[in-house]
């Protein structure tokens, strides 16, 4: 046993460390991801395979451990179900309930490559060849069930999603080979249709696709075999497509985040920071936002800036409020929901204000903006003080 401190650089000491010592071991049990990601990467350094030499595992299931290379085995917690348990937990406290101290929610494992027994898994052993012979239609038609249920069963922590999918493309290709073309593709391109942000969905895909193909080998005519091909290669041509999309995306966005900045960090005084901020935010598709600032050193409450609804610029009296309400009051109406990323705007050891952005799925840079609203508005503080320190100093000339 090796201490980590829950980041990449830790375990990848640890087992830079645990390799010096020449400790013999054949599977690693991390903490988390990150640790998991950094011992891969020590082992990989040390030419140790993963998972041919040693299985490795991690916890959280965290997006980079999907882009592992190999992806990495995992264990993901519910949180959509620890998040709705809890708030049923303080409702029920509230009507004066009483509730258990401590509920507990199984979590789910998440099989990747890493462990030797994710994607790469032989399939063979799931083919019944005493079926062989039999017309592919009638013999998906009279195993629909179990098959989805073989190729369900694998993967714990997405079963739900990949039992849908291995229904809809079984039935795809149950009608496409009892006479109704296009009909598989058309049920690839549904699934595709909801992947969104969930890149492993693709994996999954080209996972379930194998495994129902390996199902129905028994059955397999050079017809069938092109469907799986052309389905296989449909996916992979669309998540690449995808990739290169978000990567451009993700560029034009950064680009106009360098550039909007400079609307507003050069502003030498509060009128033009102000409105360098009103014209900027909006330009990087950001719709409602609300900056606060501290009028002074030492103040203990914050005096809004810039409040952004919607696209529209609202005018508030310059009242102060705390930093706990992290907008001013009487912007936001209490019958529409709202998700807000908040953070602090600071300059070392300097509390400057509190940024609220409306978050947006998909939508990223906040902290890129967060710094240069803290820089520029640090800046324009030290110019003020700068006329200020002048203008006194030739006051005490001329006096």
């Amino acid at each position: 046993v090796t201490a980590g401190e829950f980041v990449r650089r830790s375990g990848q000491q640890a087992m830079e460390d645990m390799l010096a010592r020449h400790v013999r071991f054949d599977a690693v049990v991390a903490a988390n991801d990150g640790i998991a990601l950094g011992a891969l990467a020590a082992l990989r350094k040390h030419g140790v395979r993963v998972p041919q030499d040693v299985a490795v595992t991690g916890f959280d299931d965290l997006m980079m451990a999907r882009l592992g290379d190999p992806p990495l085995s995992t264990v993901a917690q519910p949180i959509r179900s620890m998040a709705e348990l809890a708030v049923r937990l303080v409702v029920r406290q509230l009507a004066g309930t009483a509730v258990d101290h401590v509920v507990r929610l199984p979590a789910q494992v998440s099989l990747r490559e890493s462990c030797g027994c994710g994607t790469a898994t032989p399939l063979s052993r799931l083919v019944n060849s005493t079926e062989a012979g039999k017309d592919p239609h009638a013999f998906i038609r009279q195993n629909f069930e179990r098959i989805v249920r073989n190729v369900t069963g694998a993967r714990q922590a997405r079963q739900g999603q990949v039992a849908t999918d291995a229904n809809r493309l079984l039935g795809g290709i149950a009608r496409e080979v009892g006479g109704e073309p296009g009909e598989l593709l058309a049920a690839v391109r549904e699934s595709l249709a909801e992947v969104d942000s969930d890149h492993e969905r693709y994996q999954d895909l080209q996972t379930t696709i194998t495994r129902l193909r390996d199902e129905l080998r028994s059955v397999a005519t050079p017809q069938v075999e092109d469907l799986w091909h052309e389905a296989r290669s449909h996916v992979a041509l669309t998540s690449n497509r995808v990739q290169v999309q978000q990567r451009l995306e993700i560029d034009d966005a950064y680009a106009r985040l360098i550039e909007q900045g400079e609307a507003f960090s050069t502003a030498l005084d509060r009128a033009s920071f102000k409105r360098g901020l009103e014209k900027a935010l909006p330009a990087v598709g950001i719709q409602t936002a609300f900056i606060s600032v501290f009028p002074g050193v030492g103040s203990a409450e914050l005096e809004p800036l810039v409040c952004l609804l919607n696209g529209t610029t609202i005018e508030t009296a310059s009242s102060p409020f705390l930093p706990s309400r992290f907008v001013p009051p009487g912007i936001l109406s209490g019958d529409e929901r709202r998700t807000l990323v908040v953070f602090p705007l600071v300059f070392k050891t300097r509390r400057l204000g509190v940024a609220a952005f409306e978050y947006q799925p998909g939508k990223n840079g906040f902290v890129v903006l967060r710094d240069q609203i803290s820089s520029a508005f640090q800046s324009m503080g030290l110019y003020q003080e700068i006329v200020e320190t002048t203008r006194l100093h030739e006051r005490r000339i001329q006096e």
